[in-house]
């Protein structure tokens, strides 16, 4: 090793240095204090340069050789060796090579680096080069890294390329920056492939991050991002029965953008505050269409995270169904087939989900909207529904949920099917029966975390339209219901409409159906008038909607008999035969009580009635109806069976009866029968 002094007139000076060559160099560090934890910070390469005293010096060769270094503390334990080396051109030197291997013995991790530096000034001014070759390895988590890094002071660049493994994961960059001094504009590729089962390969075709300088004295700065994101998904398939409903797509497509006020220079004590949006295109499925986009916004100091920071969330997403019609199509064969009438209609169907939430807080809050645009050749089904979800947390935990939601019913006209009137149908559950979930909602009730308020609702302008066959234009209903998780609450009015009953063209003047709670004693107020040559009976069913009471008045007032009678045969009581008057007896005394509904007595009214039987001790009906070719069809029943027989007159005395007995549902052990006689019957 040589070192030689000289003196010039202005300053102290290095005239010479070198050569110098250290081999086999040890150094051990050992030290009971433990580290401490500081934050990691990136070194400072931007006044890399001679200091002013050695910019004159002639250097010669210089090469230290490091076989082994240690150092040990109670939480730590590195172990590494390398080489450092000054190369010259002429006699300045030009070239600095690092070469180092590291180990963390007790992380059982190893790192390598490679670094050299390159100063075609000879170090005098800061236009070097800086090129870095590393890796890093952690066997256990079965880790490995490479990284090259390149940074040219001159043309204000610097570059990164890296390739990581993990497991099966595996990511490779490409990051470029150019910079001046008040501006660093990078652009990112990059690729990971096994990142999820569900997402297979993730891609960033070209993201474009810019940092611009604000106000330079206090190190503000705005970022801008631009980054489109590619998702490879997985492919599978939804199956309803074994059957193929739909398919995922391939990819998906987010465009990420965004803009942040930070800091210029790497501080990460620097207020921070912005707001990123990813954008999803349209995913488009067989049957269903997706698309929508989330925003964050964000304001805190980083390396207080989380503490005192704000975390919004809102976004905006839309579901869609451009073609109802060739779901229902493919519904039509399974358990899941929808119901006349909904099963013709066509159009679309669109649900809207918005959301704001704060990550840090305890309620976030998720508006939707749900809207139909169906219709077919005589049915229309445009609904519009707004609502909100609520969701409670608290410490990070879920608490409850609350939904409200308002429906409308814009431009409602639906064709019921023909449903058999011969009874009434029971509006509410019989009370002895229990859903096995409806066991479970009373099991907890108190541990009840999901509330809701739903309201549906018609314009008095727009009623909802019904098409049912017995009327003779489409049946006007006023809808003003509340549902909730107490039960259900609200009025359902129907309009006056023509209908053709008891064979006459007759008139419901209105039908008011008002729900209370508890169930059992919500209200019916009906009217219907059937009017006749000489009379008009007004029929009404007045009462709760569990015992509905059936009230016959007429103009001018008849009895009851010759009402029912009128109704029933078109003739008073007295104007009668023997088996028409008893009929109409029998049939006044089950409506009392409550063996026969409003619908029922629809039924005898508009078929060619022969007979009518109740028994109220047994509380046993039955009725004979005629059919053609001079047979009869009896139906009866009783608390306990149904029947339907067919019987026929064969001549000479000979009658052939047939019967069907079936168990009703309490006693559904018993065992169906069914008989066949032969009677002959002569008179003496």
């Amino acid at each position: 090793m040589s070192l030689n002094l000289g003196y010039k007139i202005t300053a102290l000076a290095l005239s010479d240095f070198g050569p110098v060559t250290v081999e086999n160099l040890r150094v051990h560090l050992s030290t009971q204090e433990k580290a401490k934890d500081e934050p990691f910070q990136l070194p400072d390469f931007s006044r890399l340069h001679l200091p002013r005293f050695l910019k004159g010096t002639n250097v010669q060769p210089l090469k230290v050789t490091l076989a082994k270094a240690s150092y040990i503390n109670p939480t730590r334990h590195y172990e590494a060796k390398g080489t450092l080396s000054f190369s010259e051109e002429g006699s300045k030197f030009n070239t600095v090579q690092l070469n180092a291997e590291v180990n963390d013995v007790l992380k059982k991790q190893q790192y390598t680096a490679n670094v050299e530096v390159k100063s075609e000034d000879f170090f005098v001014s800061d236009q070097w080069k800086i090129n870095v070759q590393s890796e890093f390895a952690e066997e256990e988590k079965e880790i490995k890294a490479q990284f090259n890094f390149l940074w040219d002071r001159r043309d204000k660049y610097f570059e990164l390329l890296t390739t990581a493994k993990m497991q099966k994961i595996k990511a490779n960059a490409v990051i470029k920056t150019h910079y001046e001094k008040d501006e660093m504009v990078t652009s990112v590729e990059a690729k990971v492939d096994n990142i999820d089962p569900m997402i297979p390969h993730v891609e960033l075709p070209h993201c474009e991050f810019s940092l611009r300088a604000v106000r330079l004295t206090r190190n503000d700065g705005i970022l801008n991002i631009n980054c489109p994101l590619h998702l490879q998904l997985k492919e599978y398939s939804f199956l309803l029965e074994g059957k193929k409903v739909d398919e995922s797509p391939k990819t998906a497509v987010l465009d990420l953008s965004g803009e942040v006020e930070t800091f210029f220079e790497l501080d990460l004590d620097h207020e921070t505050k912005g707001t990123i949006t990813a954008k999803m295109l349209a995913m488009p499925y067989h049957f269903i269409e997706t698309d929508g986009n989330i925003s964050v916004q964000f304001e805190g100091i980083p390396t207080n995270f989380p503490d005192d920071w704000k975390l919004l969330t809102d976004f905006d997403f839309n579901f869609s169904i451009k073609h109802f019609q060739k779901l229902a199509q493919f519904l039509s064969n399974t358990t899941f087939s929808l119901p006349a009438p909904f099963h013709v209609l066509k159009g679309d169907l669109a649900l809207n989900i918005k959301g704001k939430s704060d990550v840090f807080g305890d309620d976030s809050h998720f508006p939707f909207q749900f809207q139909t645009h169906l219709s077919s050749s005589e049915q229309n089904f445009d609904v519009l529904s707004d609502g909100n979800i609520r969701i409670n947390f608290s410490s990070g935990k879920y608490q409850s949920s609350y939904l409200e939601m308002k429906v409308k019913l814009d431009d409602v006209e639906v064709q019921l099917p023909k449903l058999n009137p011969i009874a009434l149908p029971q509006l509410v559950l019989d009370e002895r029966i229990v859903l096995e979930k409806q066991k479970k909602v009373q099991a907890e009730a108190e541990k009840k975390t999901f509330t809701y308020d739903v309201f549906v609702v018609t314009e008095k302008s727009q009623p909802l339209q019904v098409k049912y066959y017995p009327a003779k234009k489409t049946i006007p209903i006023l809808v003003d219901l509340h549902l909730s998780d107490k039960g259900m609450e609200g009025t359902v009015h129907i309009q006056t409409f023509p209908v053709e009953f008891f064979q006459r063209e007759a008139t419901v003047e209105q039908v008011s159906l008002r729900f209370l709670q508890p169930t059992e004693n919500s209200e019916v107020d009906a009217t219907i008038n059937v009017p006749y040559a000489d009379y008009t009976i007004t029929i009404k069913v007045l009462g709760t909607l569990d015992q509905p009471k059936v009230v016959m008045e007429s103009s001018p007032p008849l009895s009851e008999e010759d009402i029912y009678a009128v109704l029933l045969y078109g003739e008073p009581y007295q104007e009668l035969a023997y088996d028409e008057s008893s009929s109409t007896a029998d049939v006044s005394a089950a409506i009392a009580d409550r063996a026969l509904s409003l619908f029922s007595l629809y039924a005898l009214g508009s078929t060619p009635i022969e007979r009518v039987n109740y028994n109220p001790v047994t509380k046993s009906f039955s009725t004979k109806i005629k059919l053609p070719g001079g047979a009869s069809l009896v139906l009866g029943g009783d608390a306990e069976k149904k029947e339907i027989g067919i019987q026929k007159q064969l001549g000479k005395g000979w009658i052939i009866r047939t019967l069907y007995e079936s168990p009703n549902e309490e006693n559904a052990q018993q065992d169906a029968k069914a008989t066949a006689v032969i009677e002959w019957n002569k008179r003496y």
